[in-house]
């Protein structure tokens, strides 16, 4: 895995994590943690890489990652509320061009099967999302996407026409923490799930034409669902706050 590509799966995480997790900082009442209570996620992802690198160290011609986030807040003290999100967060770097963005998209418009063996993605991004996310050391700045948003450099409305397809092997992991601290204590538990798949898919733009045409992915395929559940009991004192190592 290039450092380029690390770098856009770590932004695609903030731009698209960002837009759930925003409503952990107004359940939390602006402290920026959660309090007291209950706290559920759900993300179904998957991630394509279309083409080779166009010249040494630089990123793959495309990169796709989708991401479908189901949020449930129940707080001790506060209303009960469910955020569902799904996302795109794309990357071009071409001869002709680069640039990068993330997009809202219809829930419907991504599928995914209960045994995580088959997924599609058919969608056209013209909705940019509305999070933002901070500077990375060594990336360039990029400019919002026009009504907002974060990216550039793309086509006004792209098409992504992308399928995954499972070989019937799944990987499982289950984790369970407990951080206590000053009469503050958060229990985690988390069970992800993911399958060896393979991707094959088309991008074009109304602007400019077909961009990649049927092809399959070269590598960095993954299909994968996340479920952790946070229960939370007291209040996390400024002195906690960086001393949870796990």
């Amino acid at each position: 895995m290039t450092l380029l590509r690390r770098l856009f799966l770590i932004l695609s995480i903030v731009v698209t994590g960002s837009l759930a997790l925003a409503a952990a900082a107004v359940a939390a009442g602006g402290g920026g943690g959660l309090g007291p209570g209950n706290y559920t996620f759900t993300q179904v992802s998957a991630l394509a890489q279309f083409g080779t690198p166009v010249a040494p160290n630089v990123a793959p011609q495309f990169l796709i990652s989708v991401a479908r986030n189901h949020s449930d807040f129940r707080p001790t003290a506060g209303p009960h509320q469910v955020f569902n999100i799904t996302s795109v967060t794309i990357q071009i770097s071409t001869l002709a061009g680069s640039g990068f963005g993330c997009f809202t998209i219809p829930a419907s418009n991504f599928t995914v099967s209960k045994d995580l063996q088959r997924a599609a993605l058919h969608a056209t991004l013209t909705t940019p999302c509305t999070g933002s996310a901070p500077p990375l050391a060594g990336v360039r700045a990029v400019s919002p996407l026009a009504g907002g948003g974060f990216g550039g450099g793309l086509p006004a409305a792209i098409r992504l026409d992308v399928t995954w397809t499972g070989d019937g092997v799944i990987g499982t992991t289950r984790d369970a923490s407990t951080f206590q601290c000053a009469g503050y204590t958060l229990n985690r538990a988390l069970i992800g799930s993911a399958a060896s798949v393979t991707a094959s898919g088309v991008v074009s733009a109304p602007s400019t034409g077909t961009l990649l045409s049927f092809s399959p992915a070269d590598q960095g395929v993954s299909l994968s669902k996340t479920d952790t559940n946070m229960n939370i009991t007291g209040v996390q004192m400024d002195a906690c706050l960086n001393l949870q190592t796990l």
